[in-house]
């Protein structure tokens, strides 16, 4: 990888960022790229990686692959947290406490339903259990009172929710509700950018404006004909011109709710926002276990795997790209440099056929390209996420 293609694919991601911030009225703050695009899948279960994935640190370089995930950190917080309230249990039941754990490991689910609360199922539970055992009343009422306020300790409640989720980290949205949204309140965004005049200070976005991404205009890289064609493009300035004809903002969070949904009817909430709160607004032992990991600094620290989450999507359908370049391109490499567009061109890198995907290459007598690829109605790409940082999503909680 030649320092000059990285130069002046640095500077075009750095300008396209802030074009397409400006363009859709995001924030600078939270926006990130996603920079080889991605169609919007057909099924929920699909959907739900876009948002589990924690966004790396940088501007353009989102993928819903990555292996650092809520659905990892989060559970593994929840297990070195404190419980917060001095209730125990084992003090009020005596020799009857194990018996009645294993009684509501067996018999919760009968008594858990979209009508019950997780608190109301547990003291229905109690309920049947006490008979059984034939507990004293004054009991009774002691151990209900402990169960209320053990559901209403956020570390308790979060331990619960997991112990109960079948380890199935649903969120609360389907891919029904964006196909919806789309159709009715997507709206059109255009925008233009001129490589010779477009600012690409990004200095003041959040991940400190780093912009490395994508290395050469090219979806199939390690080629130094492709590095020269990225350079020579680039060299004298290229116009970009840019139109989305429905675009919008998708947000979606961990299930931490039942739903009535028909798709989310059979998965149980296991995300508790209040435990996270707890967790990340407090460092001390308190809170939190001490010498277990991972510790509050391994999760919410400078180089910690939990610092933010993606709060939504950004989607867009009936995509148009134009790309004109004032270089002058060699005829002798012209059918070489079609070939390459064809197999997938910034900023989206779709080859043609995918996601119904066309690519038009055409030259002016002096060798000028313009390059153009389009992508039908129908056929929504995820183009960025909100990524939020800890402080931003529990600021006023």
């Amino acid at each position: 990888m030649s320092d000059a293609s990285q130069h002046a694919m640095d500077l075009l991601n750095a300008q396209w960022y802030n074009a397409l911030v400006a363009a859709l009225g995001a924030s600078q703050s939270s926006f990130q790229i996603c920079q080889s695009g991605t169609m919007v899948p057909n099924t929920t279960p699909h959907l739900w990686p876009f948002f589990d994935n924690i966004p790396p640190y940088s501007l353009v370089n989102y993928e819903p692959q990555g292996v650092n995930r809520v659905s990892g950190n989060y559970p593994n917080m929840v297990a070195n947290l404190r419980q917060q309230v001095s209730v125990d249990e084992r003090s009020i039941l005596g020799d009857y406490y194990d018996e009645w754990k294993e009684f509501l490991a067996e018999n919760y689910a009968i008594y858990k339903n979209e009508n019950n609360t997780m608190l109301q199922a547990t003291l229905d539970c109690f309920d049947a259990f006490a008979i059984q055992a034939g507990l004293d009343q004054s009991v009774v009422a002691k151990e209900k009172v402990a169960l209320g306020q053990l559901d209403a300790d956020p570390v308790v409640h979060a331990v619960n929710l997991l112990s109960y989720s079948d380890q199935k980290y649903a969120y609360n949205r389907t891919i029904d509700d964006l196909t919806a949204e789309l159709n009715k309140s997507g709206r059109k965004v255009t925008l233009s950018l001129d490589s010779r005049t477009a600012s690409s200070d990004t200095s003041h976005a959040w991940a400190a404006g780093k912009t490395s991404g994508w290395k050469i205009l090219f979806y199939s890289e390690g080629t130094v004909s492709l590095e020269s064609f990225t350079v020579d493009t680039l060299s004298e300035g290229v116009s970009i011109d840019v139109s989305l004809e429905k675009v919008l903002t998708f947000q979606c969070q961990p299930l931490s709710a039942e739903s009535k949904s028909h798709f989310l009817k059979d998965y149980k909430p296991w995300y508790w926002p209040g435990a996270l709160s707890l967790g990340y607004k407090n460092k001390s032992s308190k809170v939190w276990r001490e010498g277990q990991h991972p510790t509050w600094e391994e999760l919410f620290g400078p180089d910690g795997s939990f610092q933010r989450m993606a709060t939504a999507v950004v989607v867009a359908d009936g995509i148009s790209v134009t790309l004109k370049s004032r270089s002058r391109i060699s005829q002798q490499v012209h059918e070489s440099y079609k070939a390459a567009v064809k197999k997938g061109f910034w900023p989206f890198y779709k080859g043609s056929a995918v996601g119904g995907w066309t690519h038009d290459t055409s030259f002016t007598d002096v060798g000028q390209v313009t390059v153009t690829c389009k992508s039908p109605e129908e056929h929504p790409e995820v183009i960025g996420v909100v990524a939020q940082p800890m402080d931003h999503i529990f600021k006023e909680d």
